[in-house]
Parts: structure tokens; C-alpha cells; sequence
């Protein structure tokens, strides 16, 4: 069988050491695929591969006296290959628990994520809401700010370690978004930008519409990793960014 195949087995003793081939769970055109997941969310089963390109997903149903799946829904889980190799738990609370590799130099893991099926059978992606005890100090809250000449700087917000939430109303305007890592008189950074019903992020875009008219980015910025979360989970995006070390 060629790679490309995601084969299911299974154990046949409870203590995992003989298993039986029950045949191909999938077979995807083009090239192989690494680090298969498979686990049920709900009615529902999602498959997860990573074919050495973007991660792909899968929802569907299966049998398990059959060990046949029946594909329904596939897309893209990022809207790029830097967000790989993924890999998936059920915790103590029953939630799955999402990890994936980020492909940077030398390499590091995501934020750990909550994932669930919508009533649209595609994912959504949450951060665990355990990641708010990394927060420290009483942080920023800023409210009713108006963007002047095109642009709200905010320089007491400073650092390259940073968790965001963000509520944004874009009113009239034909675009709006935010930049991050930017120098002291807001100029360069990387640019988050929200415009024609797709939110722009670098090297890719992913289509986003807005809730009651408001835009809800939570995202994280950790050195060269950004993480993007918007729509209830419907966007889940990891960037690799090379900003100046000086902002």
C-alpha cells in the first residue's frame, strides 16, 4: 500500500501488544501524509494529516464493526504549512486537546487547543482557558479608542511576550486591523489586516466575517510565534514572523 494511505488496526487484547489490520481508513490522492489522527468528536469522527504541506482535516462518520469511515467534510486546519505534525488527547473533563509543531527555527509546540466540531461539521479551535495563569500583572484594559489619521498608537503596550484581545468595530471603513512589533513611532511591524471579508495574515489569508459587526481577535505573540484565534474558533491561525529584535 502507498503511504498516502492511512491504514486503521486494531487491538485484539487489552494490554495493546496484538493488533489486526482492518484495511485502508483512507486513501488520499497525492503525496504521503504524517502523524494521522483519528477521534471522535461528538456523532462525528475527524481525521487530522499532516502531508507535508498544511494540516488537513477530515469529518465524517464511521463504523467500527466495519472500520469503514465515510468522509463528509474536508478543508485546512492552518492556512499555511508552519503549523504541523499534530497530534491529539481527551483530558480528565472529556475535552480533546489539540497540539501541533511549529515549523521556526529549531522548532517549538503551539498553544495547547480545545477542539470541537461546529454545527457546520468544520473545526473550532479555542486556547485552553488554563493558559490564562500565564498572565502576569494587572496588564492593559483600554476602551472607546478611535483610530485618529489613520492610526492608534499605543505606547505603553510593550513587549514580545503578549496575550491580545482585541474587539474591533470597523464602522465604514474599507479596512482595519492592527500591527504588531512595531518601532516607537508605530511604523513597521506585522500587519493583521481585516479587509473584504478575509482577515490578512503574513504569507496567507482566511475568510472571516465579522459577529454582531464587531471583529473578536484573541491572539498571542510569543517572540517569533503569533497565534490568532477569531470567530468562536473558526480561525486558528500560527505565524512564524521575523520583526525587527529592536521593536
Amino acid at each position: 500500500l502507498a503511504s498516502k494511505d492511512v491504514l486503521i488496526y486494531e487491538a485484539v487484547n487489552t494490554s495493546l501488544t496484538r493488533w489486526t489490520y482492518r484495511g485502508v481508513l483512507y486513501g488520499r490522492p497525492g503525496p504521503g501524509v504524517e502523524c494521522p489522527n483519528f477521534i471522535p468528536l461528538g456523532d462525528r469522527w475527524i481525521l487530522l494529516m499532516s502531508p507535508h504541506g498544511p494540516v488537513e482535516y477530515v469529518v465524517g462518520t464511521f463504523d467500527p464493526a466495519t472500520a469503514e469511515f465515510h468522509p463528509e467534510t474536508m478543508g485546512l486546519l492552518n492556512g499555511n504549512a508552519q503549523y504541523y505534525a499534530t497530534n491529539v488527547l481527551r483530558d480528565a473533563l472529556g475535552r480533546v486537546i489539540l497540539f501541533g509543531w511549529v515549523r521556526c527555527k529549531g522548532g517549538c509546540l503551539a498553544l495547547p487547543r480545545v477542539l470541537s466540531l461546529g454545527s457546520d461539521d468544520r473545526p473550532r479551535m479555542v486556547p485552553v482557558p488554563e493558559l490564562q495563569r500565564l498572565r502576569q500583572g494587572a496588564g492593559w484594559h483600554l476602551s472607546n479608542m478611535t483610530a485618529v489619521d489613520r492610526r492608534l498608537v499605543l505606547p505603553a503596550v510593550r513587549g514580545d511576550t503578549l496575550e491580545v484581545i482585541a474587539d474591533i468595530d470597523p464602522g465604514e471603513v474599507r479596512a482595519c486591523g492592527m500591527r504588531l512589533r512595531c518601532a516607537a513611532d508605530g511604523s513597521q511591524g506585522v500587519e493583521l489586516r481585516y479587509a473584504d471579508g478575509r482577515l490578512y495574515l503574513p504569507n496567507a489569508s482566511v475568510a472571516l466575517a465579522p459577529q454582531a459587526g464587531h471583529l473578536h481577535l484573541h491572539l498571542f505573540l510569543d517572540k517569533s510565534v503569533t497565534e490568532v484565534f477569531a470567530a468562536g474558533g473558526r480561525v486558528a491561525e500560527v505565524r512564524v514572523i521575523q520583526p525587527d529584535p529592536a521593536n
